[in-house]
């Protein structure tokens, strides 16, 4: 019956006298692993602690980059969400403005169309199309207030 490797090695162990002449015994069992390499393709002991200096300089420096870029675009998304929250609140005013001056001059079908299109680029397509139908009561054939229609029911 054939021997297991870790019982070889124990028995190598316990045969053996010093520690040299059991790395020789050893070495019969398991052979070195550069044996079948030429030297001149074995690594240099001179280039390993280079090579590891050049990976850490490589990976800092792809790991800055993407953490600059990333930095960039979140700073982007932000300049343009603060862009985008003055936008609407700039709509908001105007809302706020335009109801106000209904209040007014309750008369005026042109007023109200002018609501309907803020509360639709706000995205509150029911408010649009409530403010829209005060604007057909008013005037039944305002074609602006068809064409808006149009475009809410859409959903452009």
């Amino acid at each position: 019956m054939a021997k297991s490797g870790l019982a070889v090695i124990l028995d190598l162990f316990m045969q053996s006298i010093n520690l040299s002449e059991f790395k020789n015994k050893i070495s019969n069992y398991f052979p070195n692993i550069f044996r079948s390499i030429p030297e001149k393709y074995r690594p240099s002991r001179k280039i390993i602690p280079h090579l590891k200096i050049y990976t850490i300089i490589i990976v800092s420096l792809f790991l800055a980059l993407a953490t600059d870029n990333q930095r960039q675009l979140y700073f982007s998304n932000s300049e343009n969400l603060t862009k985008i929250k003055k936008e609407r609140a700039s709509i908001e005013d105007e809302v706020t403005y335009w109801k106000n001056l209904s209040k007014e001059y309750s008369n005026y079908p042109d007023i109200y169309l002018k609501i309907a299109s803020l509360e639709y680029r706000l995205g509150r397509a029911g408010s649009a199309m409530e403010h829209l139908e005060k604007a057909k009561a008013l005037k039944p054939g305002l074609e602006k207030a068809q064409i808006l229609e149009e475009y809410i029911t859409r959903g452009n």
